[in-house]
């Protein structure tokens, strides 16, 4: 079984993420997010679709798991929206 997982947030830990989910047998990144487009790139060169609304990766019904790496203030709102 394989886990579809995206990125919220590509600041500093971000990235990290992204090359550990890379790393791990059994999860594929599908998706990066972040409010800084100029993310993209890395994002894609991941293998993953980028967009700057999180949103977006919460409406895809083929994304099993989300990580949120954005900063506190913004973790209540996004974990809300991703239950």
């Amino acid at each position: 079984m394989t886990i579809n997982v995206g990125v919220i947030g590509m600041g500093y830990w971000g990235p990290n993420y992204m090359r550990v989910l890379k790393e791990m047998k059994g999860f594929n990144l599908v998706w990066c997010s972040d409010l800084d487009g100029s993310r993209a790139e890395m994002a894609k060169s991941g293998g993953a679709k980028f967009t700057k609304d999180y949103r977006e990766i919460l409406s895809d019904k083929s994304v099993d798991a989300v990580v949120i790496v954005t900063p506190t203030s913004t973790h209540y709102k996004i974990a809300k929206d991703a239950l």
